[in-house]
């Protein structure tokens, strides 16, 4: 893969617990690559706000100076010294059928 392409490493989003990374384009953008997000009823959804920044796990932002990707890193390492994690049993199942299966196991 070509220098700099990568624009943040594999990591886990707190808000839609999509597994994925992003990649620069040619033209300037990213471009995210995920899988296993959330999927909500929009009749039932009930919205909520979080604390423990944009994700939960990797995600290193390559792009960004190193000053901001600590402060994000420490957002980071406080969510998992606090044992957040995902799935949460109240929020609706993932649609990712290995992960389910894993989670069936505990």
């Amino acid at each position: 893969m070509d220098e700099g392409r990568i624009a943040y490493t594999l990591g886990r989003h707190t808000n839609d617990h999509m597994t994925s990374f992003y990649l620069n384009t040619p033209s300037g953008f990213f471009i995210e690559y995920g899988w296993g997000g959330r999927v909500i009823d929009p009749a039932t959804w009930q919205p909520h706000e979080t604390f423990d920044g944009p994700s939960l796990w990797g995600h290193e932002r390559l792009y960004m100076p190193e000053d901001q990707r600590k402060r994000l890193r420490d957002m980071r390492l406080s969510a998992a010294a606090r044992g957040v994690r995902v799935p949460d049993p109240s929020v609706p199942p993932l649609n990712c059928p290995w992960l389910d299966a894993v989670i069936a196991q505990e």
